[in-house]
């Protein structure tokens, strides 16, 4: 039996009902039970309907239930519908006229049945769902063409569950139909992606894809990528044009036709260097360089060098095109004796030891930092972040939550900026207090047994670089001298320095970027130290100074 449901409540139902032609299911009723007034049987018949209706369907995985029908917000409880509420959605996707309230109340009952009550559904209300969905879409009965792309590809799935053929061909042609609509409406433009996704399934045995059929799919999307590829075309767009070239190279990949496989990237990369040549120098750099990725990964090095030299020449105007932020603090003379004079005291080795541990970037803090940027601006986790020079994107880290290694080093780099004036100032300083010269430094250095004494003579020569203001030498003559000493390090704790050639039979040394990607020296040297390492020389996303140089 169905539960109460409250006057007002039927009474909006009832409109919902009879709103032809069109209608989709949205966000009512919500918080309806905890109104005033309602016996407890009315509060669970509003709560089964606020719940049928606030159901959120999910096409690309299952929702936190394991389920196709999840909650709207991100809480995995499901305890408070129940098997009563469930045998009400039974009887209302029976009472039910509109298609898409029919739909809905019996894909629920189909859908989340053994998830509630442990018990397996009954397969009419997948026939209920399927019929409810594919009658919607034929009689034109949905919101827009998302919605019958959604109806049509849940109904197909629905129906390959069940193993239904009759159903399974309905939603098939309801389907091709609705990729059609992509080219002869503009309006229709943008909803083809599901719909040929789900079709275009080789793998699938169950959906039985006649080559009538699979003509059909590639005619269609040749079509869009024609139009939407087309500069002068009113449907340009190469997001879209992009979006059928990718599916039509993974066919022609299937099917090892190379050439098609290269028109097809060739005529939506080509339709990003049509709008990148007209557009501001970032975005023109950041649209081509996918472009270039796939000319480079389908051996396509002619378009790939157009492609390189227009994303360069747009680069030469990048720097000037970017706004500058400004921004200012001021650190008083007590503040920054507070800082400094710790670090001087105790002879010169101690004082160079202190400044070597403060001016170490912390990983741990930096971590913080940015889950307080987060925090303060829930825009920062969504936006990639790069670099550019001369011309080029040289480092690109991804999003908060998807690259928080890049982020790590970014924030390390950018902390390393920061505080190389503090740093110069407390080297300065302990110059003056402990009369420090290349040969105290050089004393300070090969105390360490990582540091070769046959490279002492380099190394000296690199700090006199450094104490007559010669940068350039300075970090010619030391990088080389730091990479040098990792690898004694690395032999000191029983492990080879050499790698093998790619062509074989001979070996050669580790440079500085395996040398910190070994194993043993996550173990063996401290986070901090490793991390400061990489941002300052081997990492892009950070200073990058041993491969700037080299």
């Amino acid at each position: 039996m169905p539960l109460k449901v409250p006057t007002s409540v039927k009474h909006r139902l009832d409109q919902l009902d009879c709103e032809l032609p069109r209608l989709r299911i949205s966000s009512v009723f919500l918080g309806a039970q905890n109104e005033e007034g309602l016996t407890e049987d009315e509060r669970k018949g509003t709560l089964a309907e606020t719940a049928v209706f606030n159901l959120f369907p999910n096409f690309d995985e299952l929702s936190v239930w394991g389920t196709h029908f999840g909650p709207l917000s991100h809480s995995s409880e499901i305890s408070w519908i129940d098997a009563e509420i469930v045998e009400h959605w039974q009887q209302r996707s029976k009472e039910a006229k509109h298609p898409v309230m029919r739909a809905r109340y019996s894909d629920a009952v189909w859908d989340l049945t053994s998830k509630i009550t442990s018990n397996r559904p009954n397969v009419e209300y997948a026939h209920i769902a399927c019929d409810a969905y594919l009658n919607t879409v034929d009689s034109r009965l949905h919101e827009d063409a998302w919605d019958a792309v959604d109806y049509a590809r849940r109904s197909l799935r629905i129906a390959l569950d069940i193993g239904h053929r009759e159903l399974i061909n309905r939603a098939k042609a309801i389907l091709l139909d609705l990729l059609n609509d992509a080219i002869t409406n503009p309006d229709s433009l943008g909803s083809w992606h599901n719909a040929f996704d789900i079709l275009y399934d080789p793998g699938n045995n169950r959906l039985a894809l006649s080559s009538t059929e699979e003509v059909r799919l590639i005619t269609v999307l040749e079509e869009v990528l024609r139009r939407c590829s087309e500069s002068g075309s009113p449907q340009f767009d190469p997001w879209e044009a992009r979006g059928a070239g990718e599916r039509l190279a993974r066919h022609y990949n299937r099917i090892k036709q190379p050439e098609q496989l290269r028109r097809v990237v060739r005529s939506w990369g080509q339709a990003f260097e049509s709008i990148a040549s007209r557009a501001h120098p970032i975005l023109a750099m950041e649209w081509l360089q996918p472009v270039i990725d796939e000319y480079f990964r389908c051996g396509m090095k002619e378009d790939a060098t157009r492609a390189m030299i227009l994303s360069q020449e747009k680069g030469k105007t990048a720097p000037e095109s970017l706004a500058t932020i400004r921004g200012s603090t001021t650190v008083s003379a007590e503040e920054l004796d507070s800082i400094i004079n710790p670090l001087l005291e105790g002879d010169a080795n101690e004082s160079l030891t202190m400044i070597t541990l403060y001016f170490i970037p912390s990983a741990q803090r930096a971590r913080d930092s940015l889950r307080e940027s987060e925090k303060e601006s829930s825009l920062f986790s969504l936006f990639s972040s790069g670099t550019i020079d001369k011309g080029r994107i040289t480092a690109n880290a991804g999003t908060a939550d998807r690259d928080p290694d890049g982020r790590l080093i970014m924030q390390l780099a950018e902390e390393l900026m920061l505080n190389s004036q503090f740093l110069n100032i407390a080297l300065d300083r302990t110059r003056k207090r402990h009369g420090i010269d290349t040969e105290k430094v050089a004393a300070f250095l090969f105390a360490s047994p990582a540091f070769d004494p046959i490279g002492r003579s380099t190394i000296l020569e690199a700090l006199k670089a450094y104490f007559l203001n010669d940068p350039v030498k300075f970090v010619y003559l030391a990088v080389p001298q730091i990479e040098q000493a990792l690898r004694t390090l690395l032999e000191l704790i029983g492990q080879p320095v050499n790698k093998p050639i790619r062509s074989g039979g001979a070996m050669d040394v580790k440079n500085l970027n395996d040398l910190l990607g070994e194993v043993t020296f996550k173990t063996a040297i401290h986070e901090n130290v490793l991390l400061y390492l990489q941002a300052l020389l081997t990492d892009r996303r950070g200073v990058n100074l041993r491969n700037n140089l080299c």
